[in-house]
């Protein structure tokens, strides 16, 4: 049995937060705990490339990233607030959690049947996944799943670095088989196309083909790395790169 839930939330998404009303009514009253773990934005703060690269948590190897700077940003907002959930599991020592976003619709409400198997460390309950072969998933979205206690621990131990969307980083997680996964075939929630998207403030392209669905949600990806871009971009606004080689420890993370 599952008995927690946390609803990832931007604080300026409280209308999200809202449609979720029915949803939080319905869980709380079967006895389980449901919280709202609020989101991070970036998109309204300076230096975060540099904050993320100057501690760590980000690979310049990465690729596939959003193209523009907002979705990027967002898309390292996205990354931060899984990572968040993933560590409040661990530190609340929670046997297993339903990790959800907030701009998902429910499509199954037998909630008291979400029971997660002992076998696997991931639950992905998300239209957008399914399963493929043991322990492996495929498709694409963080939009909802459950992780164990251990789940949450190897996530947050694999996902320390993040190389490449988290959803994309999950997934390759699964395939060298450090986390055993899995997919609901009658999945609990889907994808809220109609609603604006907190990471780039725009509409998904509505078909009725997966195949299509994943191109196009592919199509917003950049593939050149993180440094290429960077490099690139100081390139073409003319920045002298002669004067950045000579290399120093003497330097402070920005605030």
């Amino acid at each position: 049995m599952v008995n927690n839930c946390l609803i990832l939330n931007l604080d300026e998404r409280k209308d999200l937060w809202e449609k979720h009303e029915g949803f939080r009514r319905a869980w709380t009253n079967l006895g389980k705990k449901c919280n709202r773990l609020a989101g991070i934005n970036y998109q309204t703060e300076k230096n975060v490339l540099n904050k993320f690269i100057a501690n760590g948590r980000l690979d310049l190897q990465g690729t596939g990233f959003r193209n523009s700077k907002k979705s990027l940003l967002g898309e390292l907002g996205c990354y931060m607030a899984h990572y968040n959930a993933w560590k409040h599991i661990v530190d609340k020592k929670l046997e297993s959690c339903l990790i959800m976003e907030d701009g998902v619709i429910v499509i199954n409400w037998e909630l008291e049947k979400l029971i997660m198997p002992k076998s696997l460390d991931i639950l992905f309950v998300n239209s957008e996944m399914v399963p493929h072969n043991e322990y492996q998933v495929f498709g694409y979205g963080t939009q909802g799943y459950v992780v164990t206690y251990e789940g949450a621990k190897k996530l947050m131990q694999e996902c320390k670095v993040l190389y490449g969307p988290i959803d994309i980083q999950i997934l390759h997680v699964c395939k060298i088989r450090k986390l055993r996964a899995s997919a609901l075939t009658t999945p609990y929630i889907t994808r809220n196309n109609d609603r604006l998207s907190s990471i780039d403030n725009t509409r998904l392209q509505k078909t009725d083909s997966d195949l299509e669905l994943q191109t196009l949600h592919r199509g917003k990806q950049n593939t050149d790395t993180i440094v290429t871009r960077i490099m690139t971009n100081l390139i073409r606004n003319n920045v002298n790169l002669d004067d950045y080689i000579e290399y120093t420890h003497d330097y402070e993370v920005p605030k």
